[in-house]
């Protein structure tokens, strides 16, 4: 066998791991090793998420072995991604008479628990998040076969059997006057600053219609 000056290395590598001389434990040369030991900047920081395709993405996969680390790793991906966050956060409580259970299983211990197939209590998404859907949360019903918002952000659209229904998309509003506040405080002039007051306050206004505020 001939190698390359620059495959000698693990030319010679390879036959002292076939003649056994590296024993029962096998330790793989430095140059076996990405320079950059982070799985998320080596597949995700080069990726244009404004212009990237669900087709693209599906090849850029991190697999693990717990759930708790798959989370970490999500929210590691969301913080490459353009625009804003939006967190949407479970109502947990438990079915039960009895006031010991209400005792037992606190709302705090509940919200720190991610059974498998349920999204985590704090459910972070930018726009253009891809969404799984692992559970029909309502078996006896339609199955929901779409998970989409509107491309303002405004409206989360589900579409199950043959029923489409449209959610406001209230943390997405609270996110973006939240911005805008930010913004204002930054603003370097008058005009700005009123320009920017005036669209938080239609962004509460809308909220208001929906009973919120």
């Amino acid at each position: 066998m001939r190698a390359f000056d620059s495959e000698k290395e693990f030319a010679s590598w390879l036959l002292h791991v076939g003649e056994g001389e590296s024993g029962e434990k096998i330790q793989l040369p430095p140059f076996c090793y990405p320079e950059s030991q982070d799985p998320v900047q080596q597949l995700f920081s080069d990726i244009d998420f404004k212009t990237v395709t669900p087709e693209e993405l599906k090849g850029q996969a991190i697999l693990t072995v717990t759930n708790d680390l798959s989370m970490q790793i999500n929210n590691r991906v969301l913080e490459c991604m353009p625009g804003n966050e939006v967190i949407y956060e479970s109502i947990d409580n438990i079915v039960s008479n009895d006031p010991q259970d209400h005792l037992a299983y606190t709302e705090e211990f509940l919200n720190s628990l991610t059974p498998t197939g349920m999204p985590p209590h704090k459910l972070r998404l930018k726009p253009g998040t891809i969404i799984m859907l692992l559970r029909n949360l309502a078996p006896s019903k339609d199955p929901v076969r779409c998970l989409q918002f509107s491309p303002d952000g405004q409206y989360l659209v589900v579409a199950a059997g043959r029923h489409v229904r449209i959610f406001h998309n209230v943390p997405g509003f609270q996110n973006i006057i939240l911005g805008l506040e930010d913004a204002k405080k930054n603003a370097k002039n008058a005009s700005m600053r009123d320009r920017l007051q005036t669209q938080i306050d239609e962004a509460k206004a809308v909220l208001n219609t929906f009973g919120k505020s």
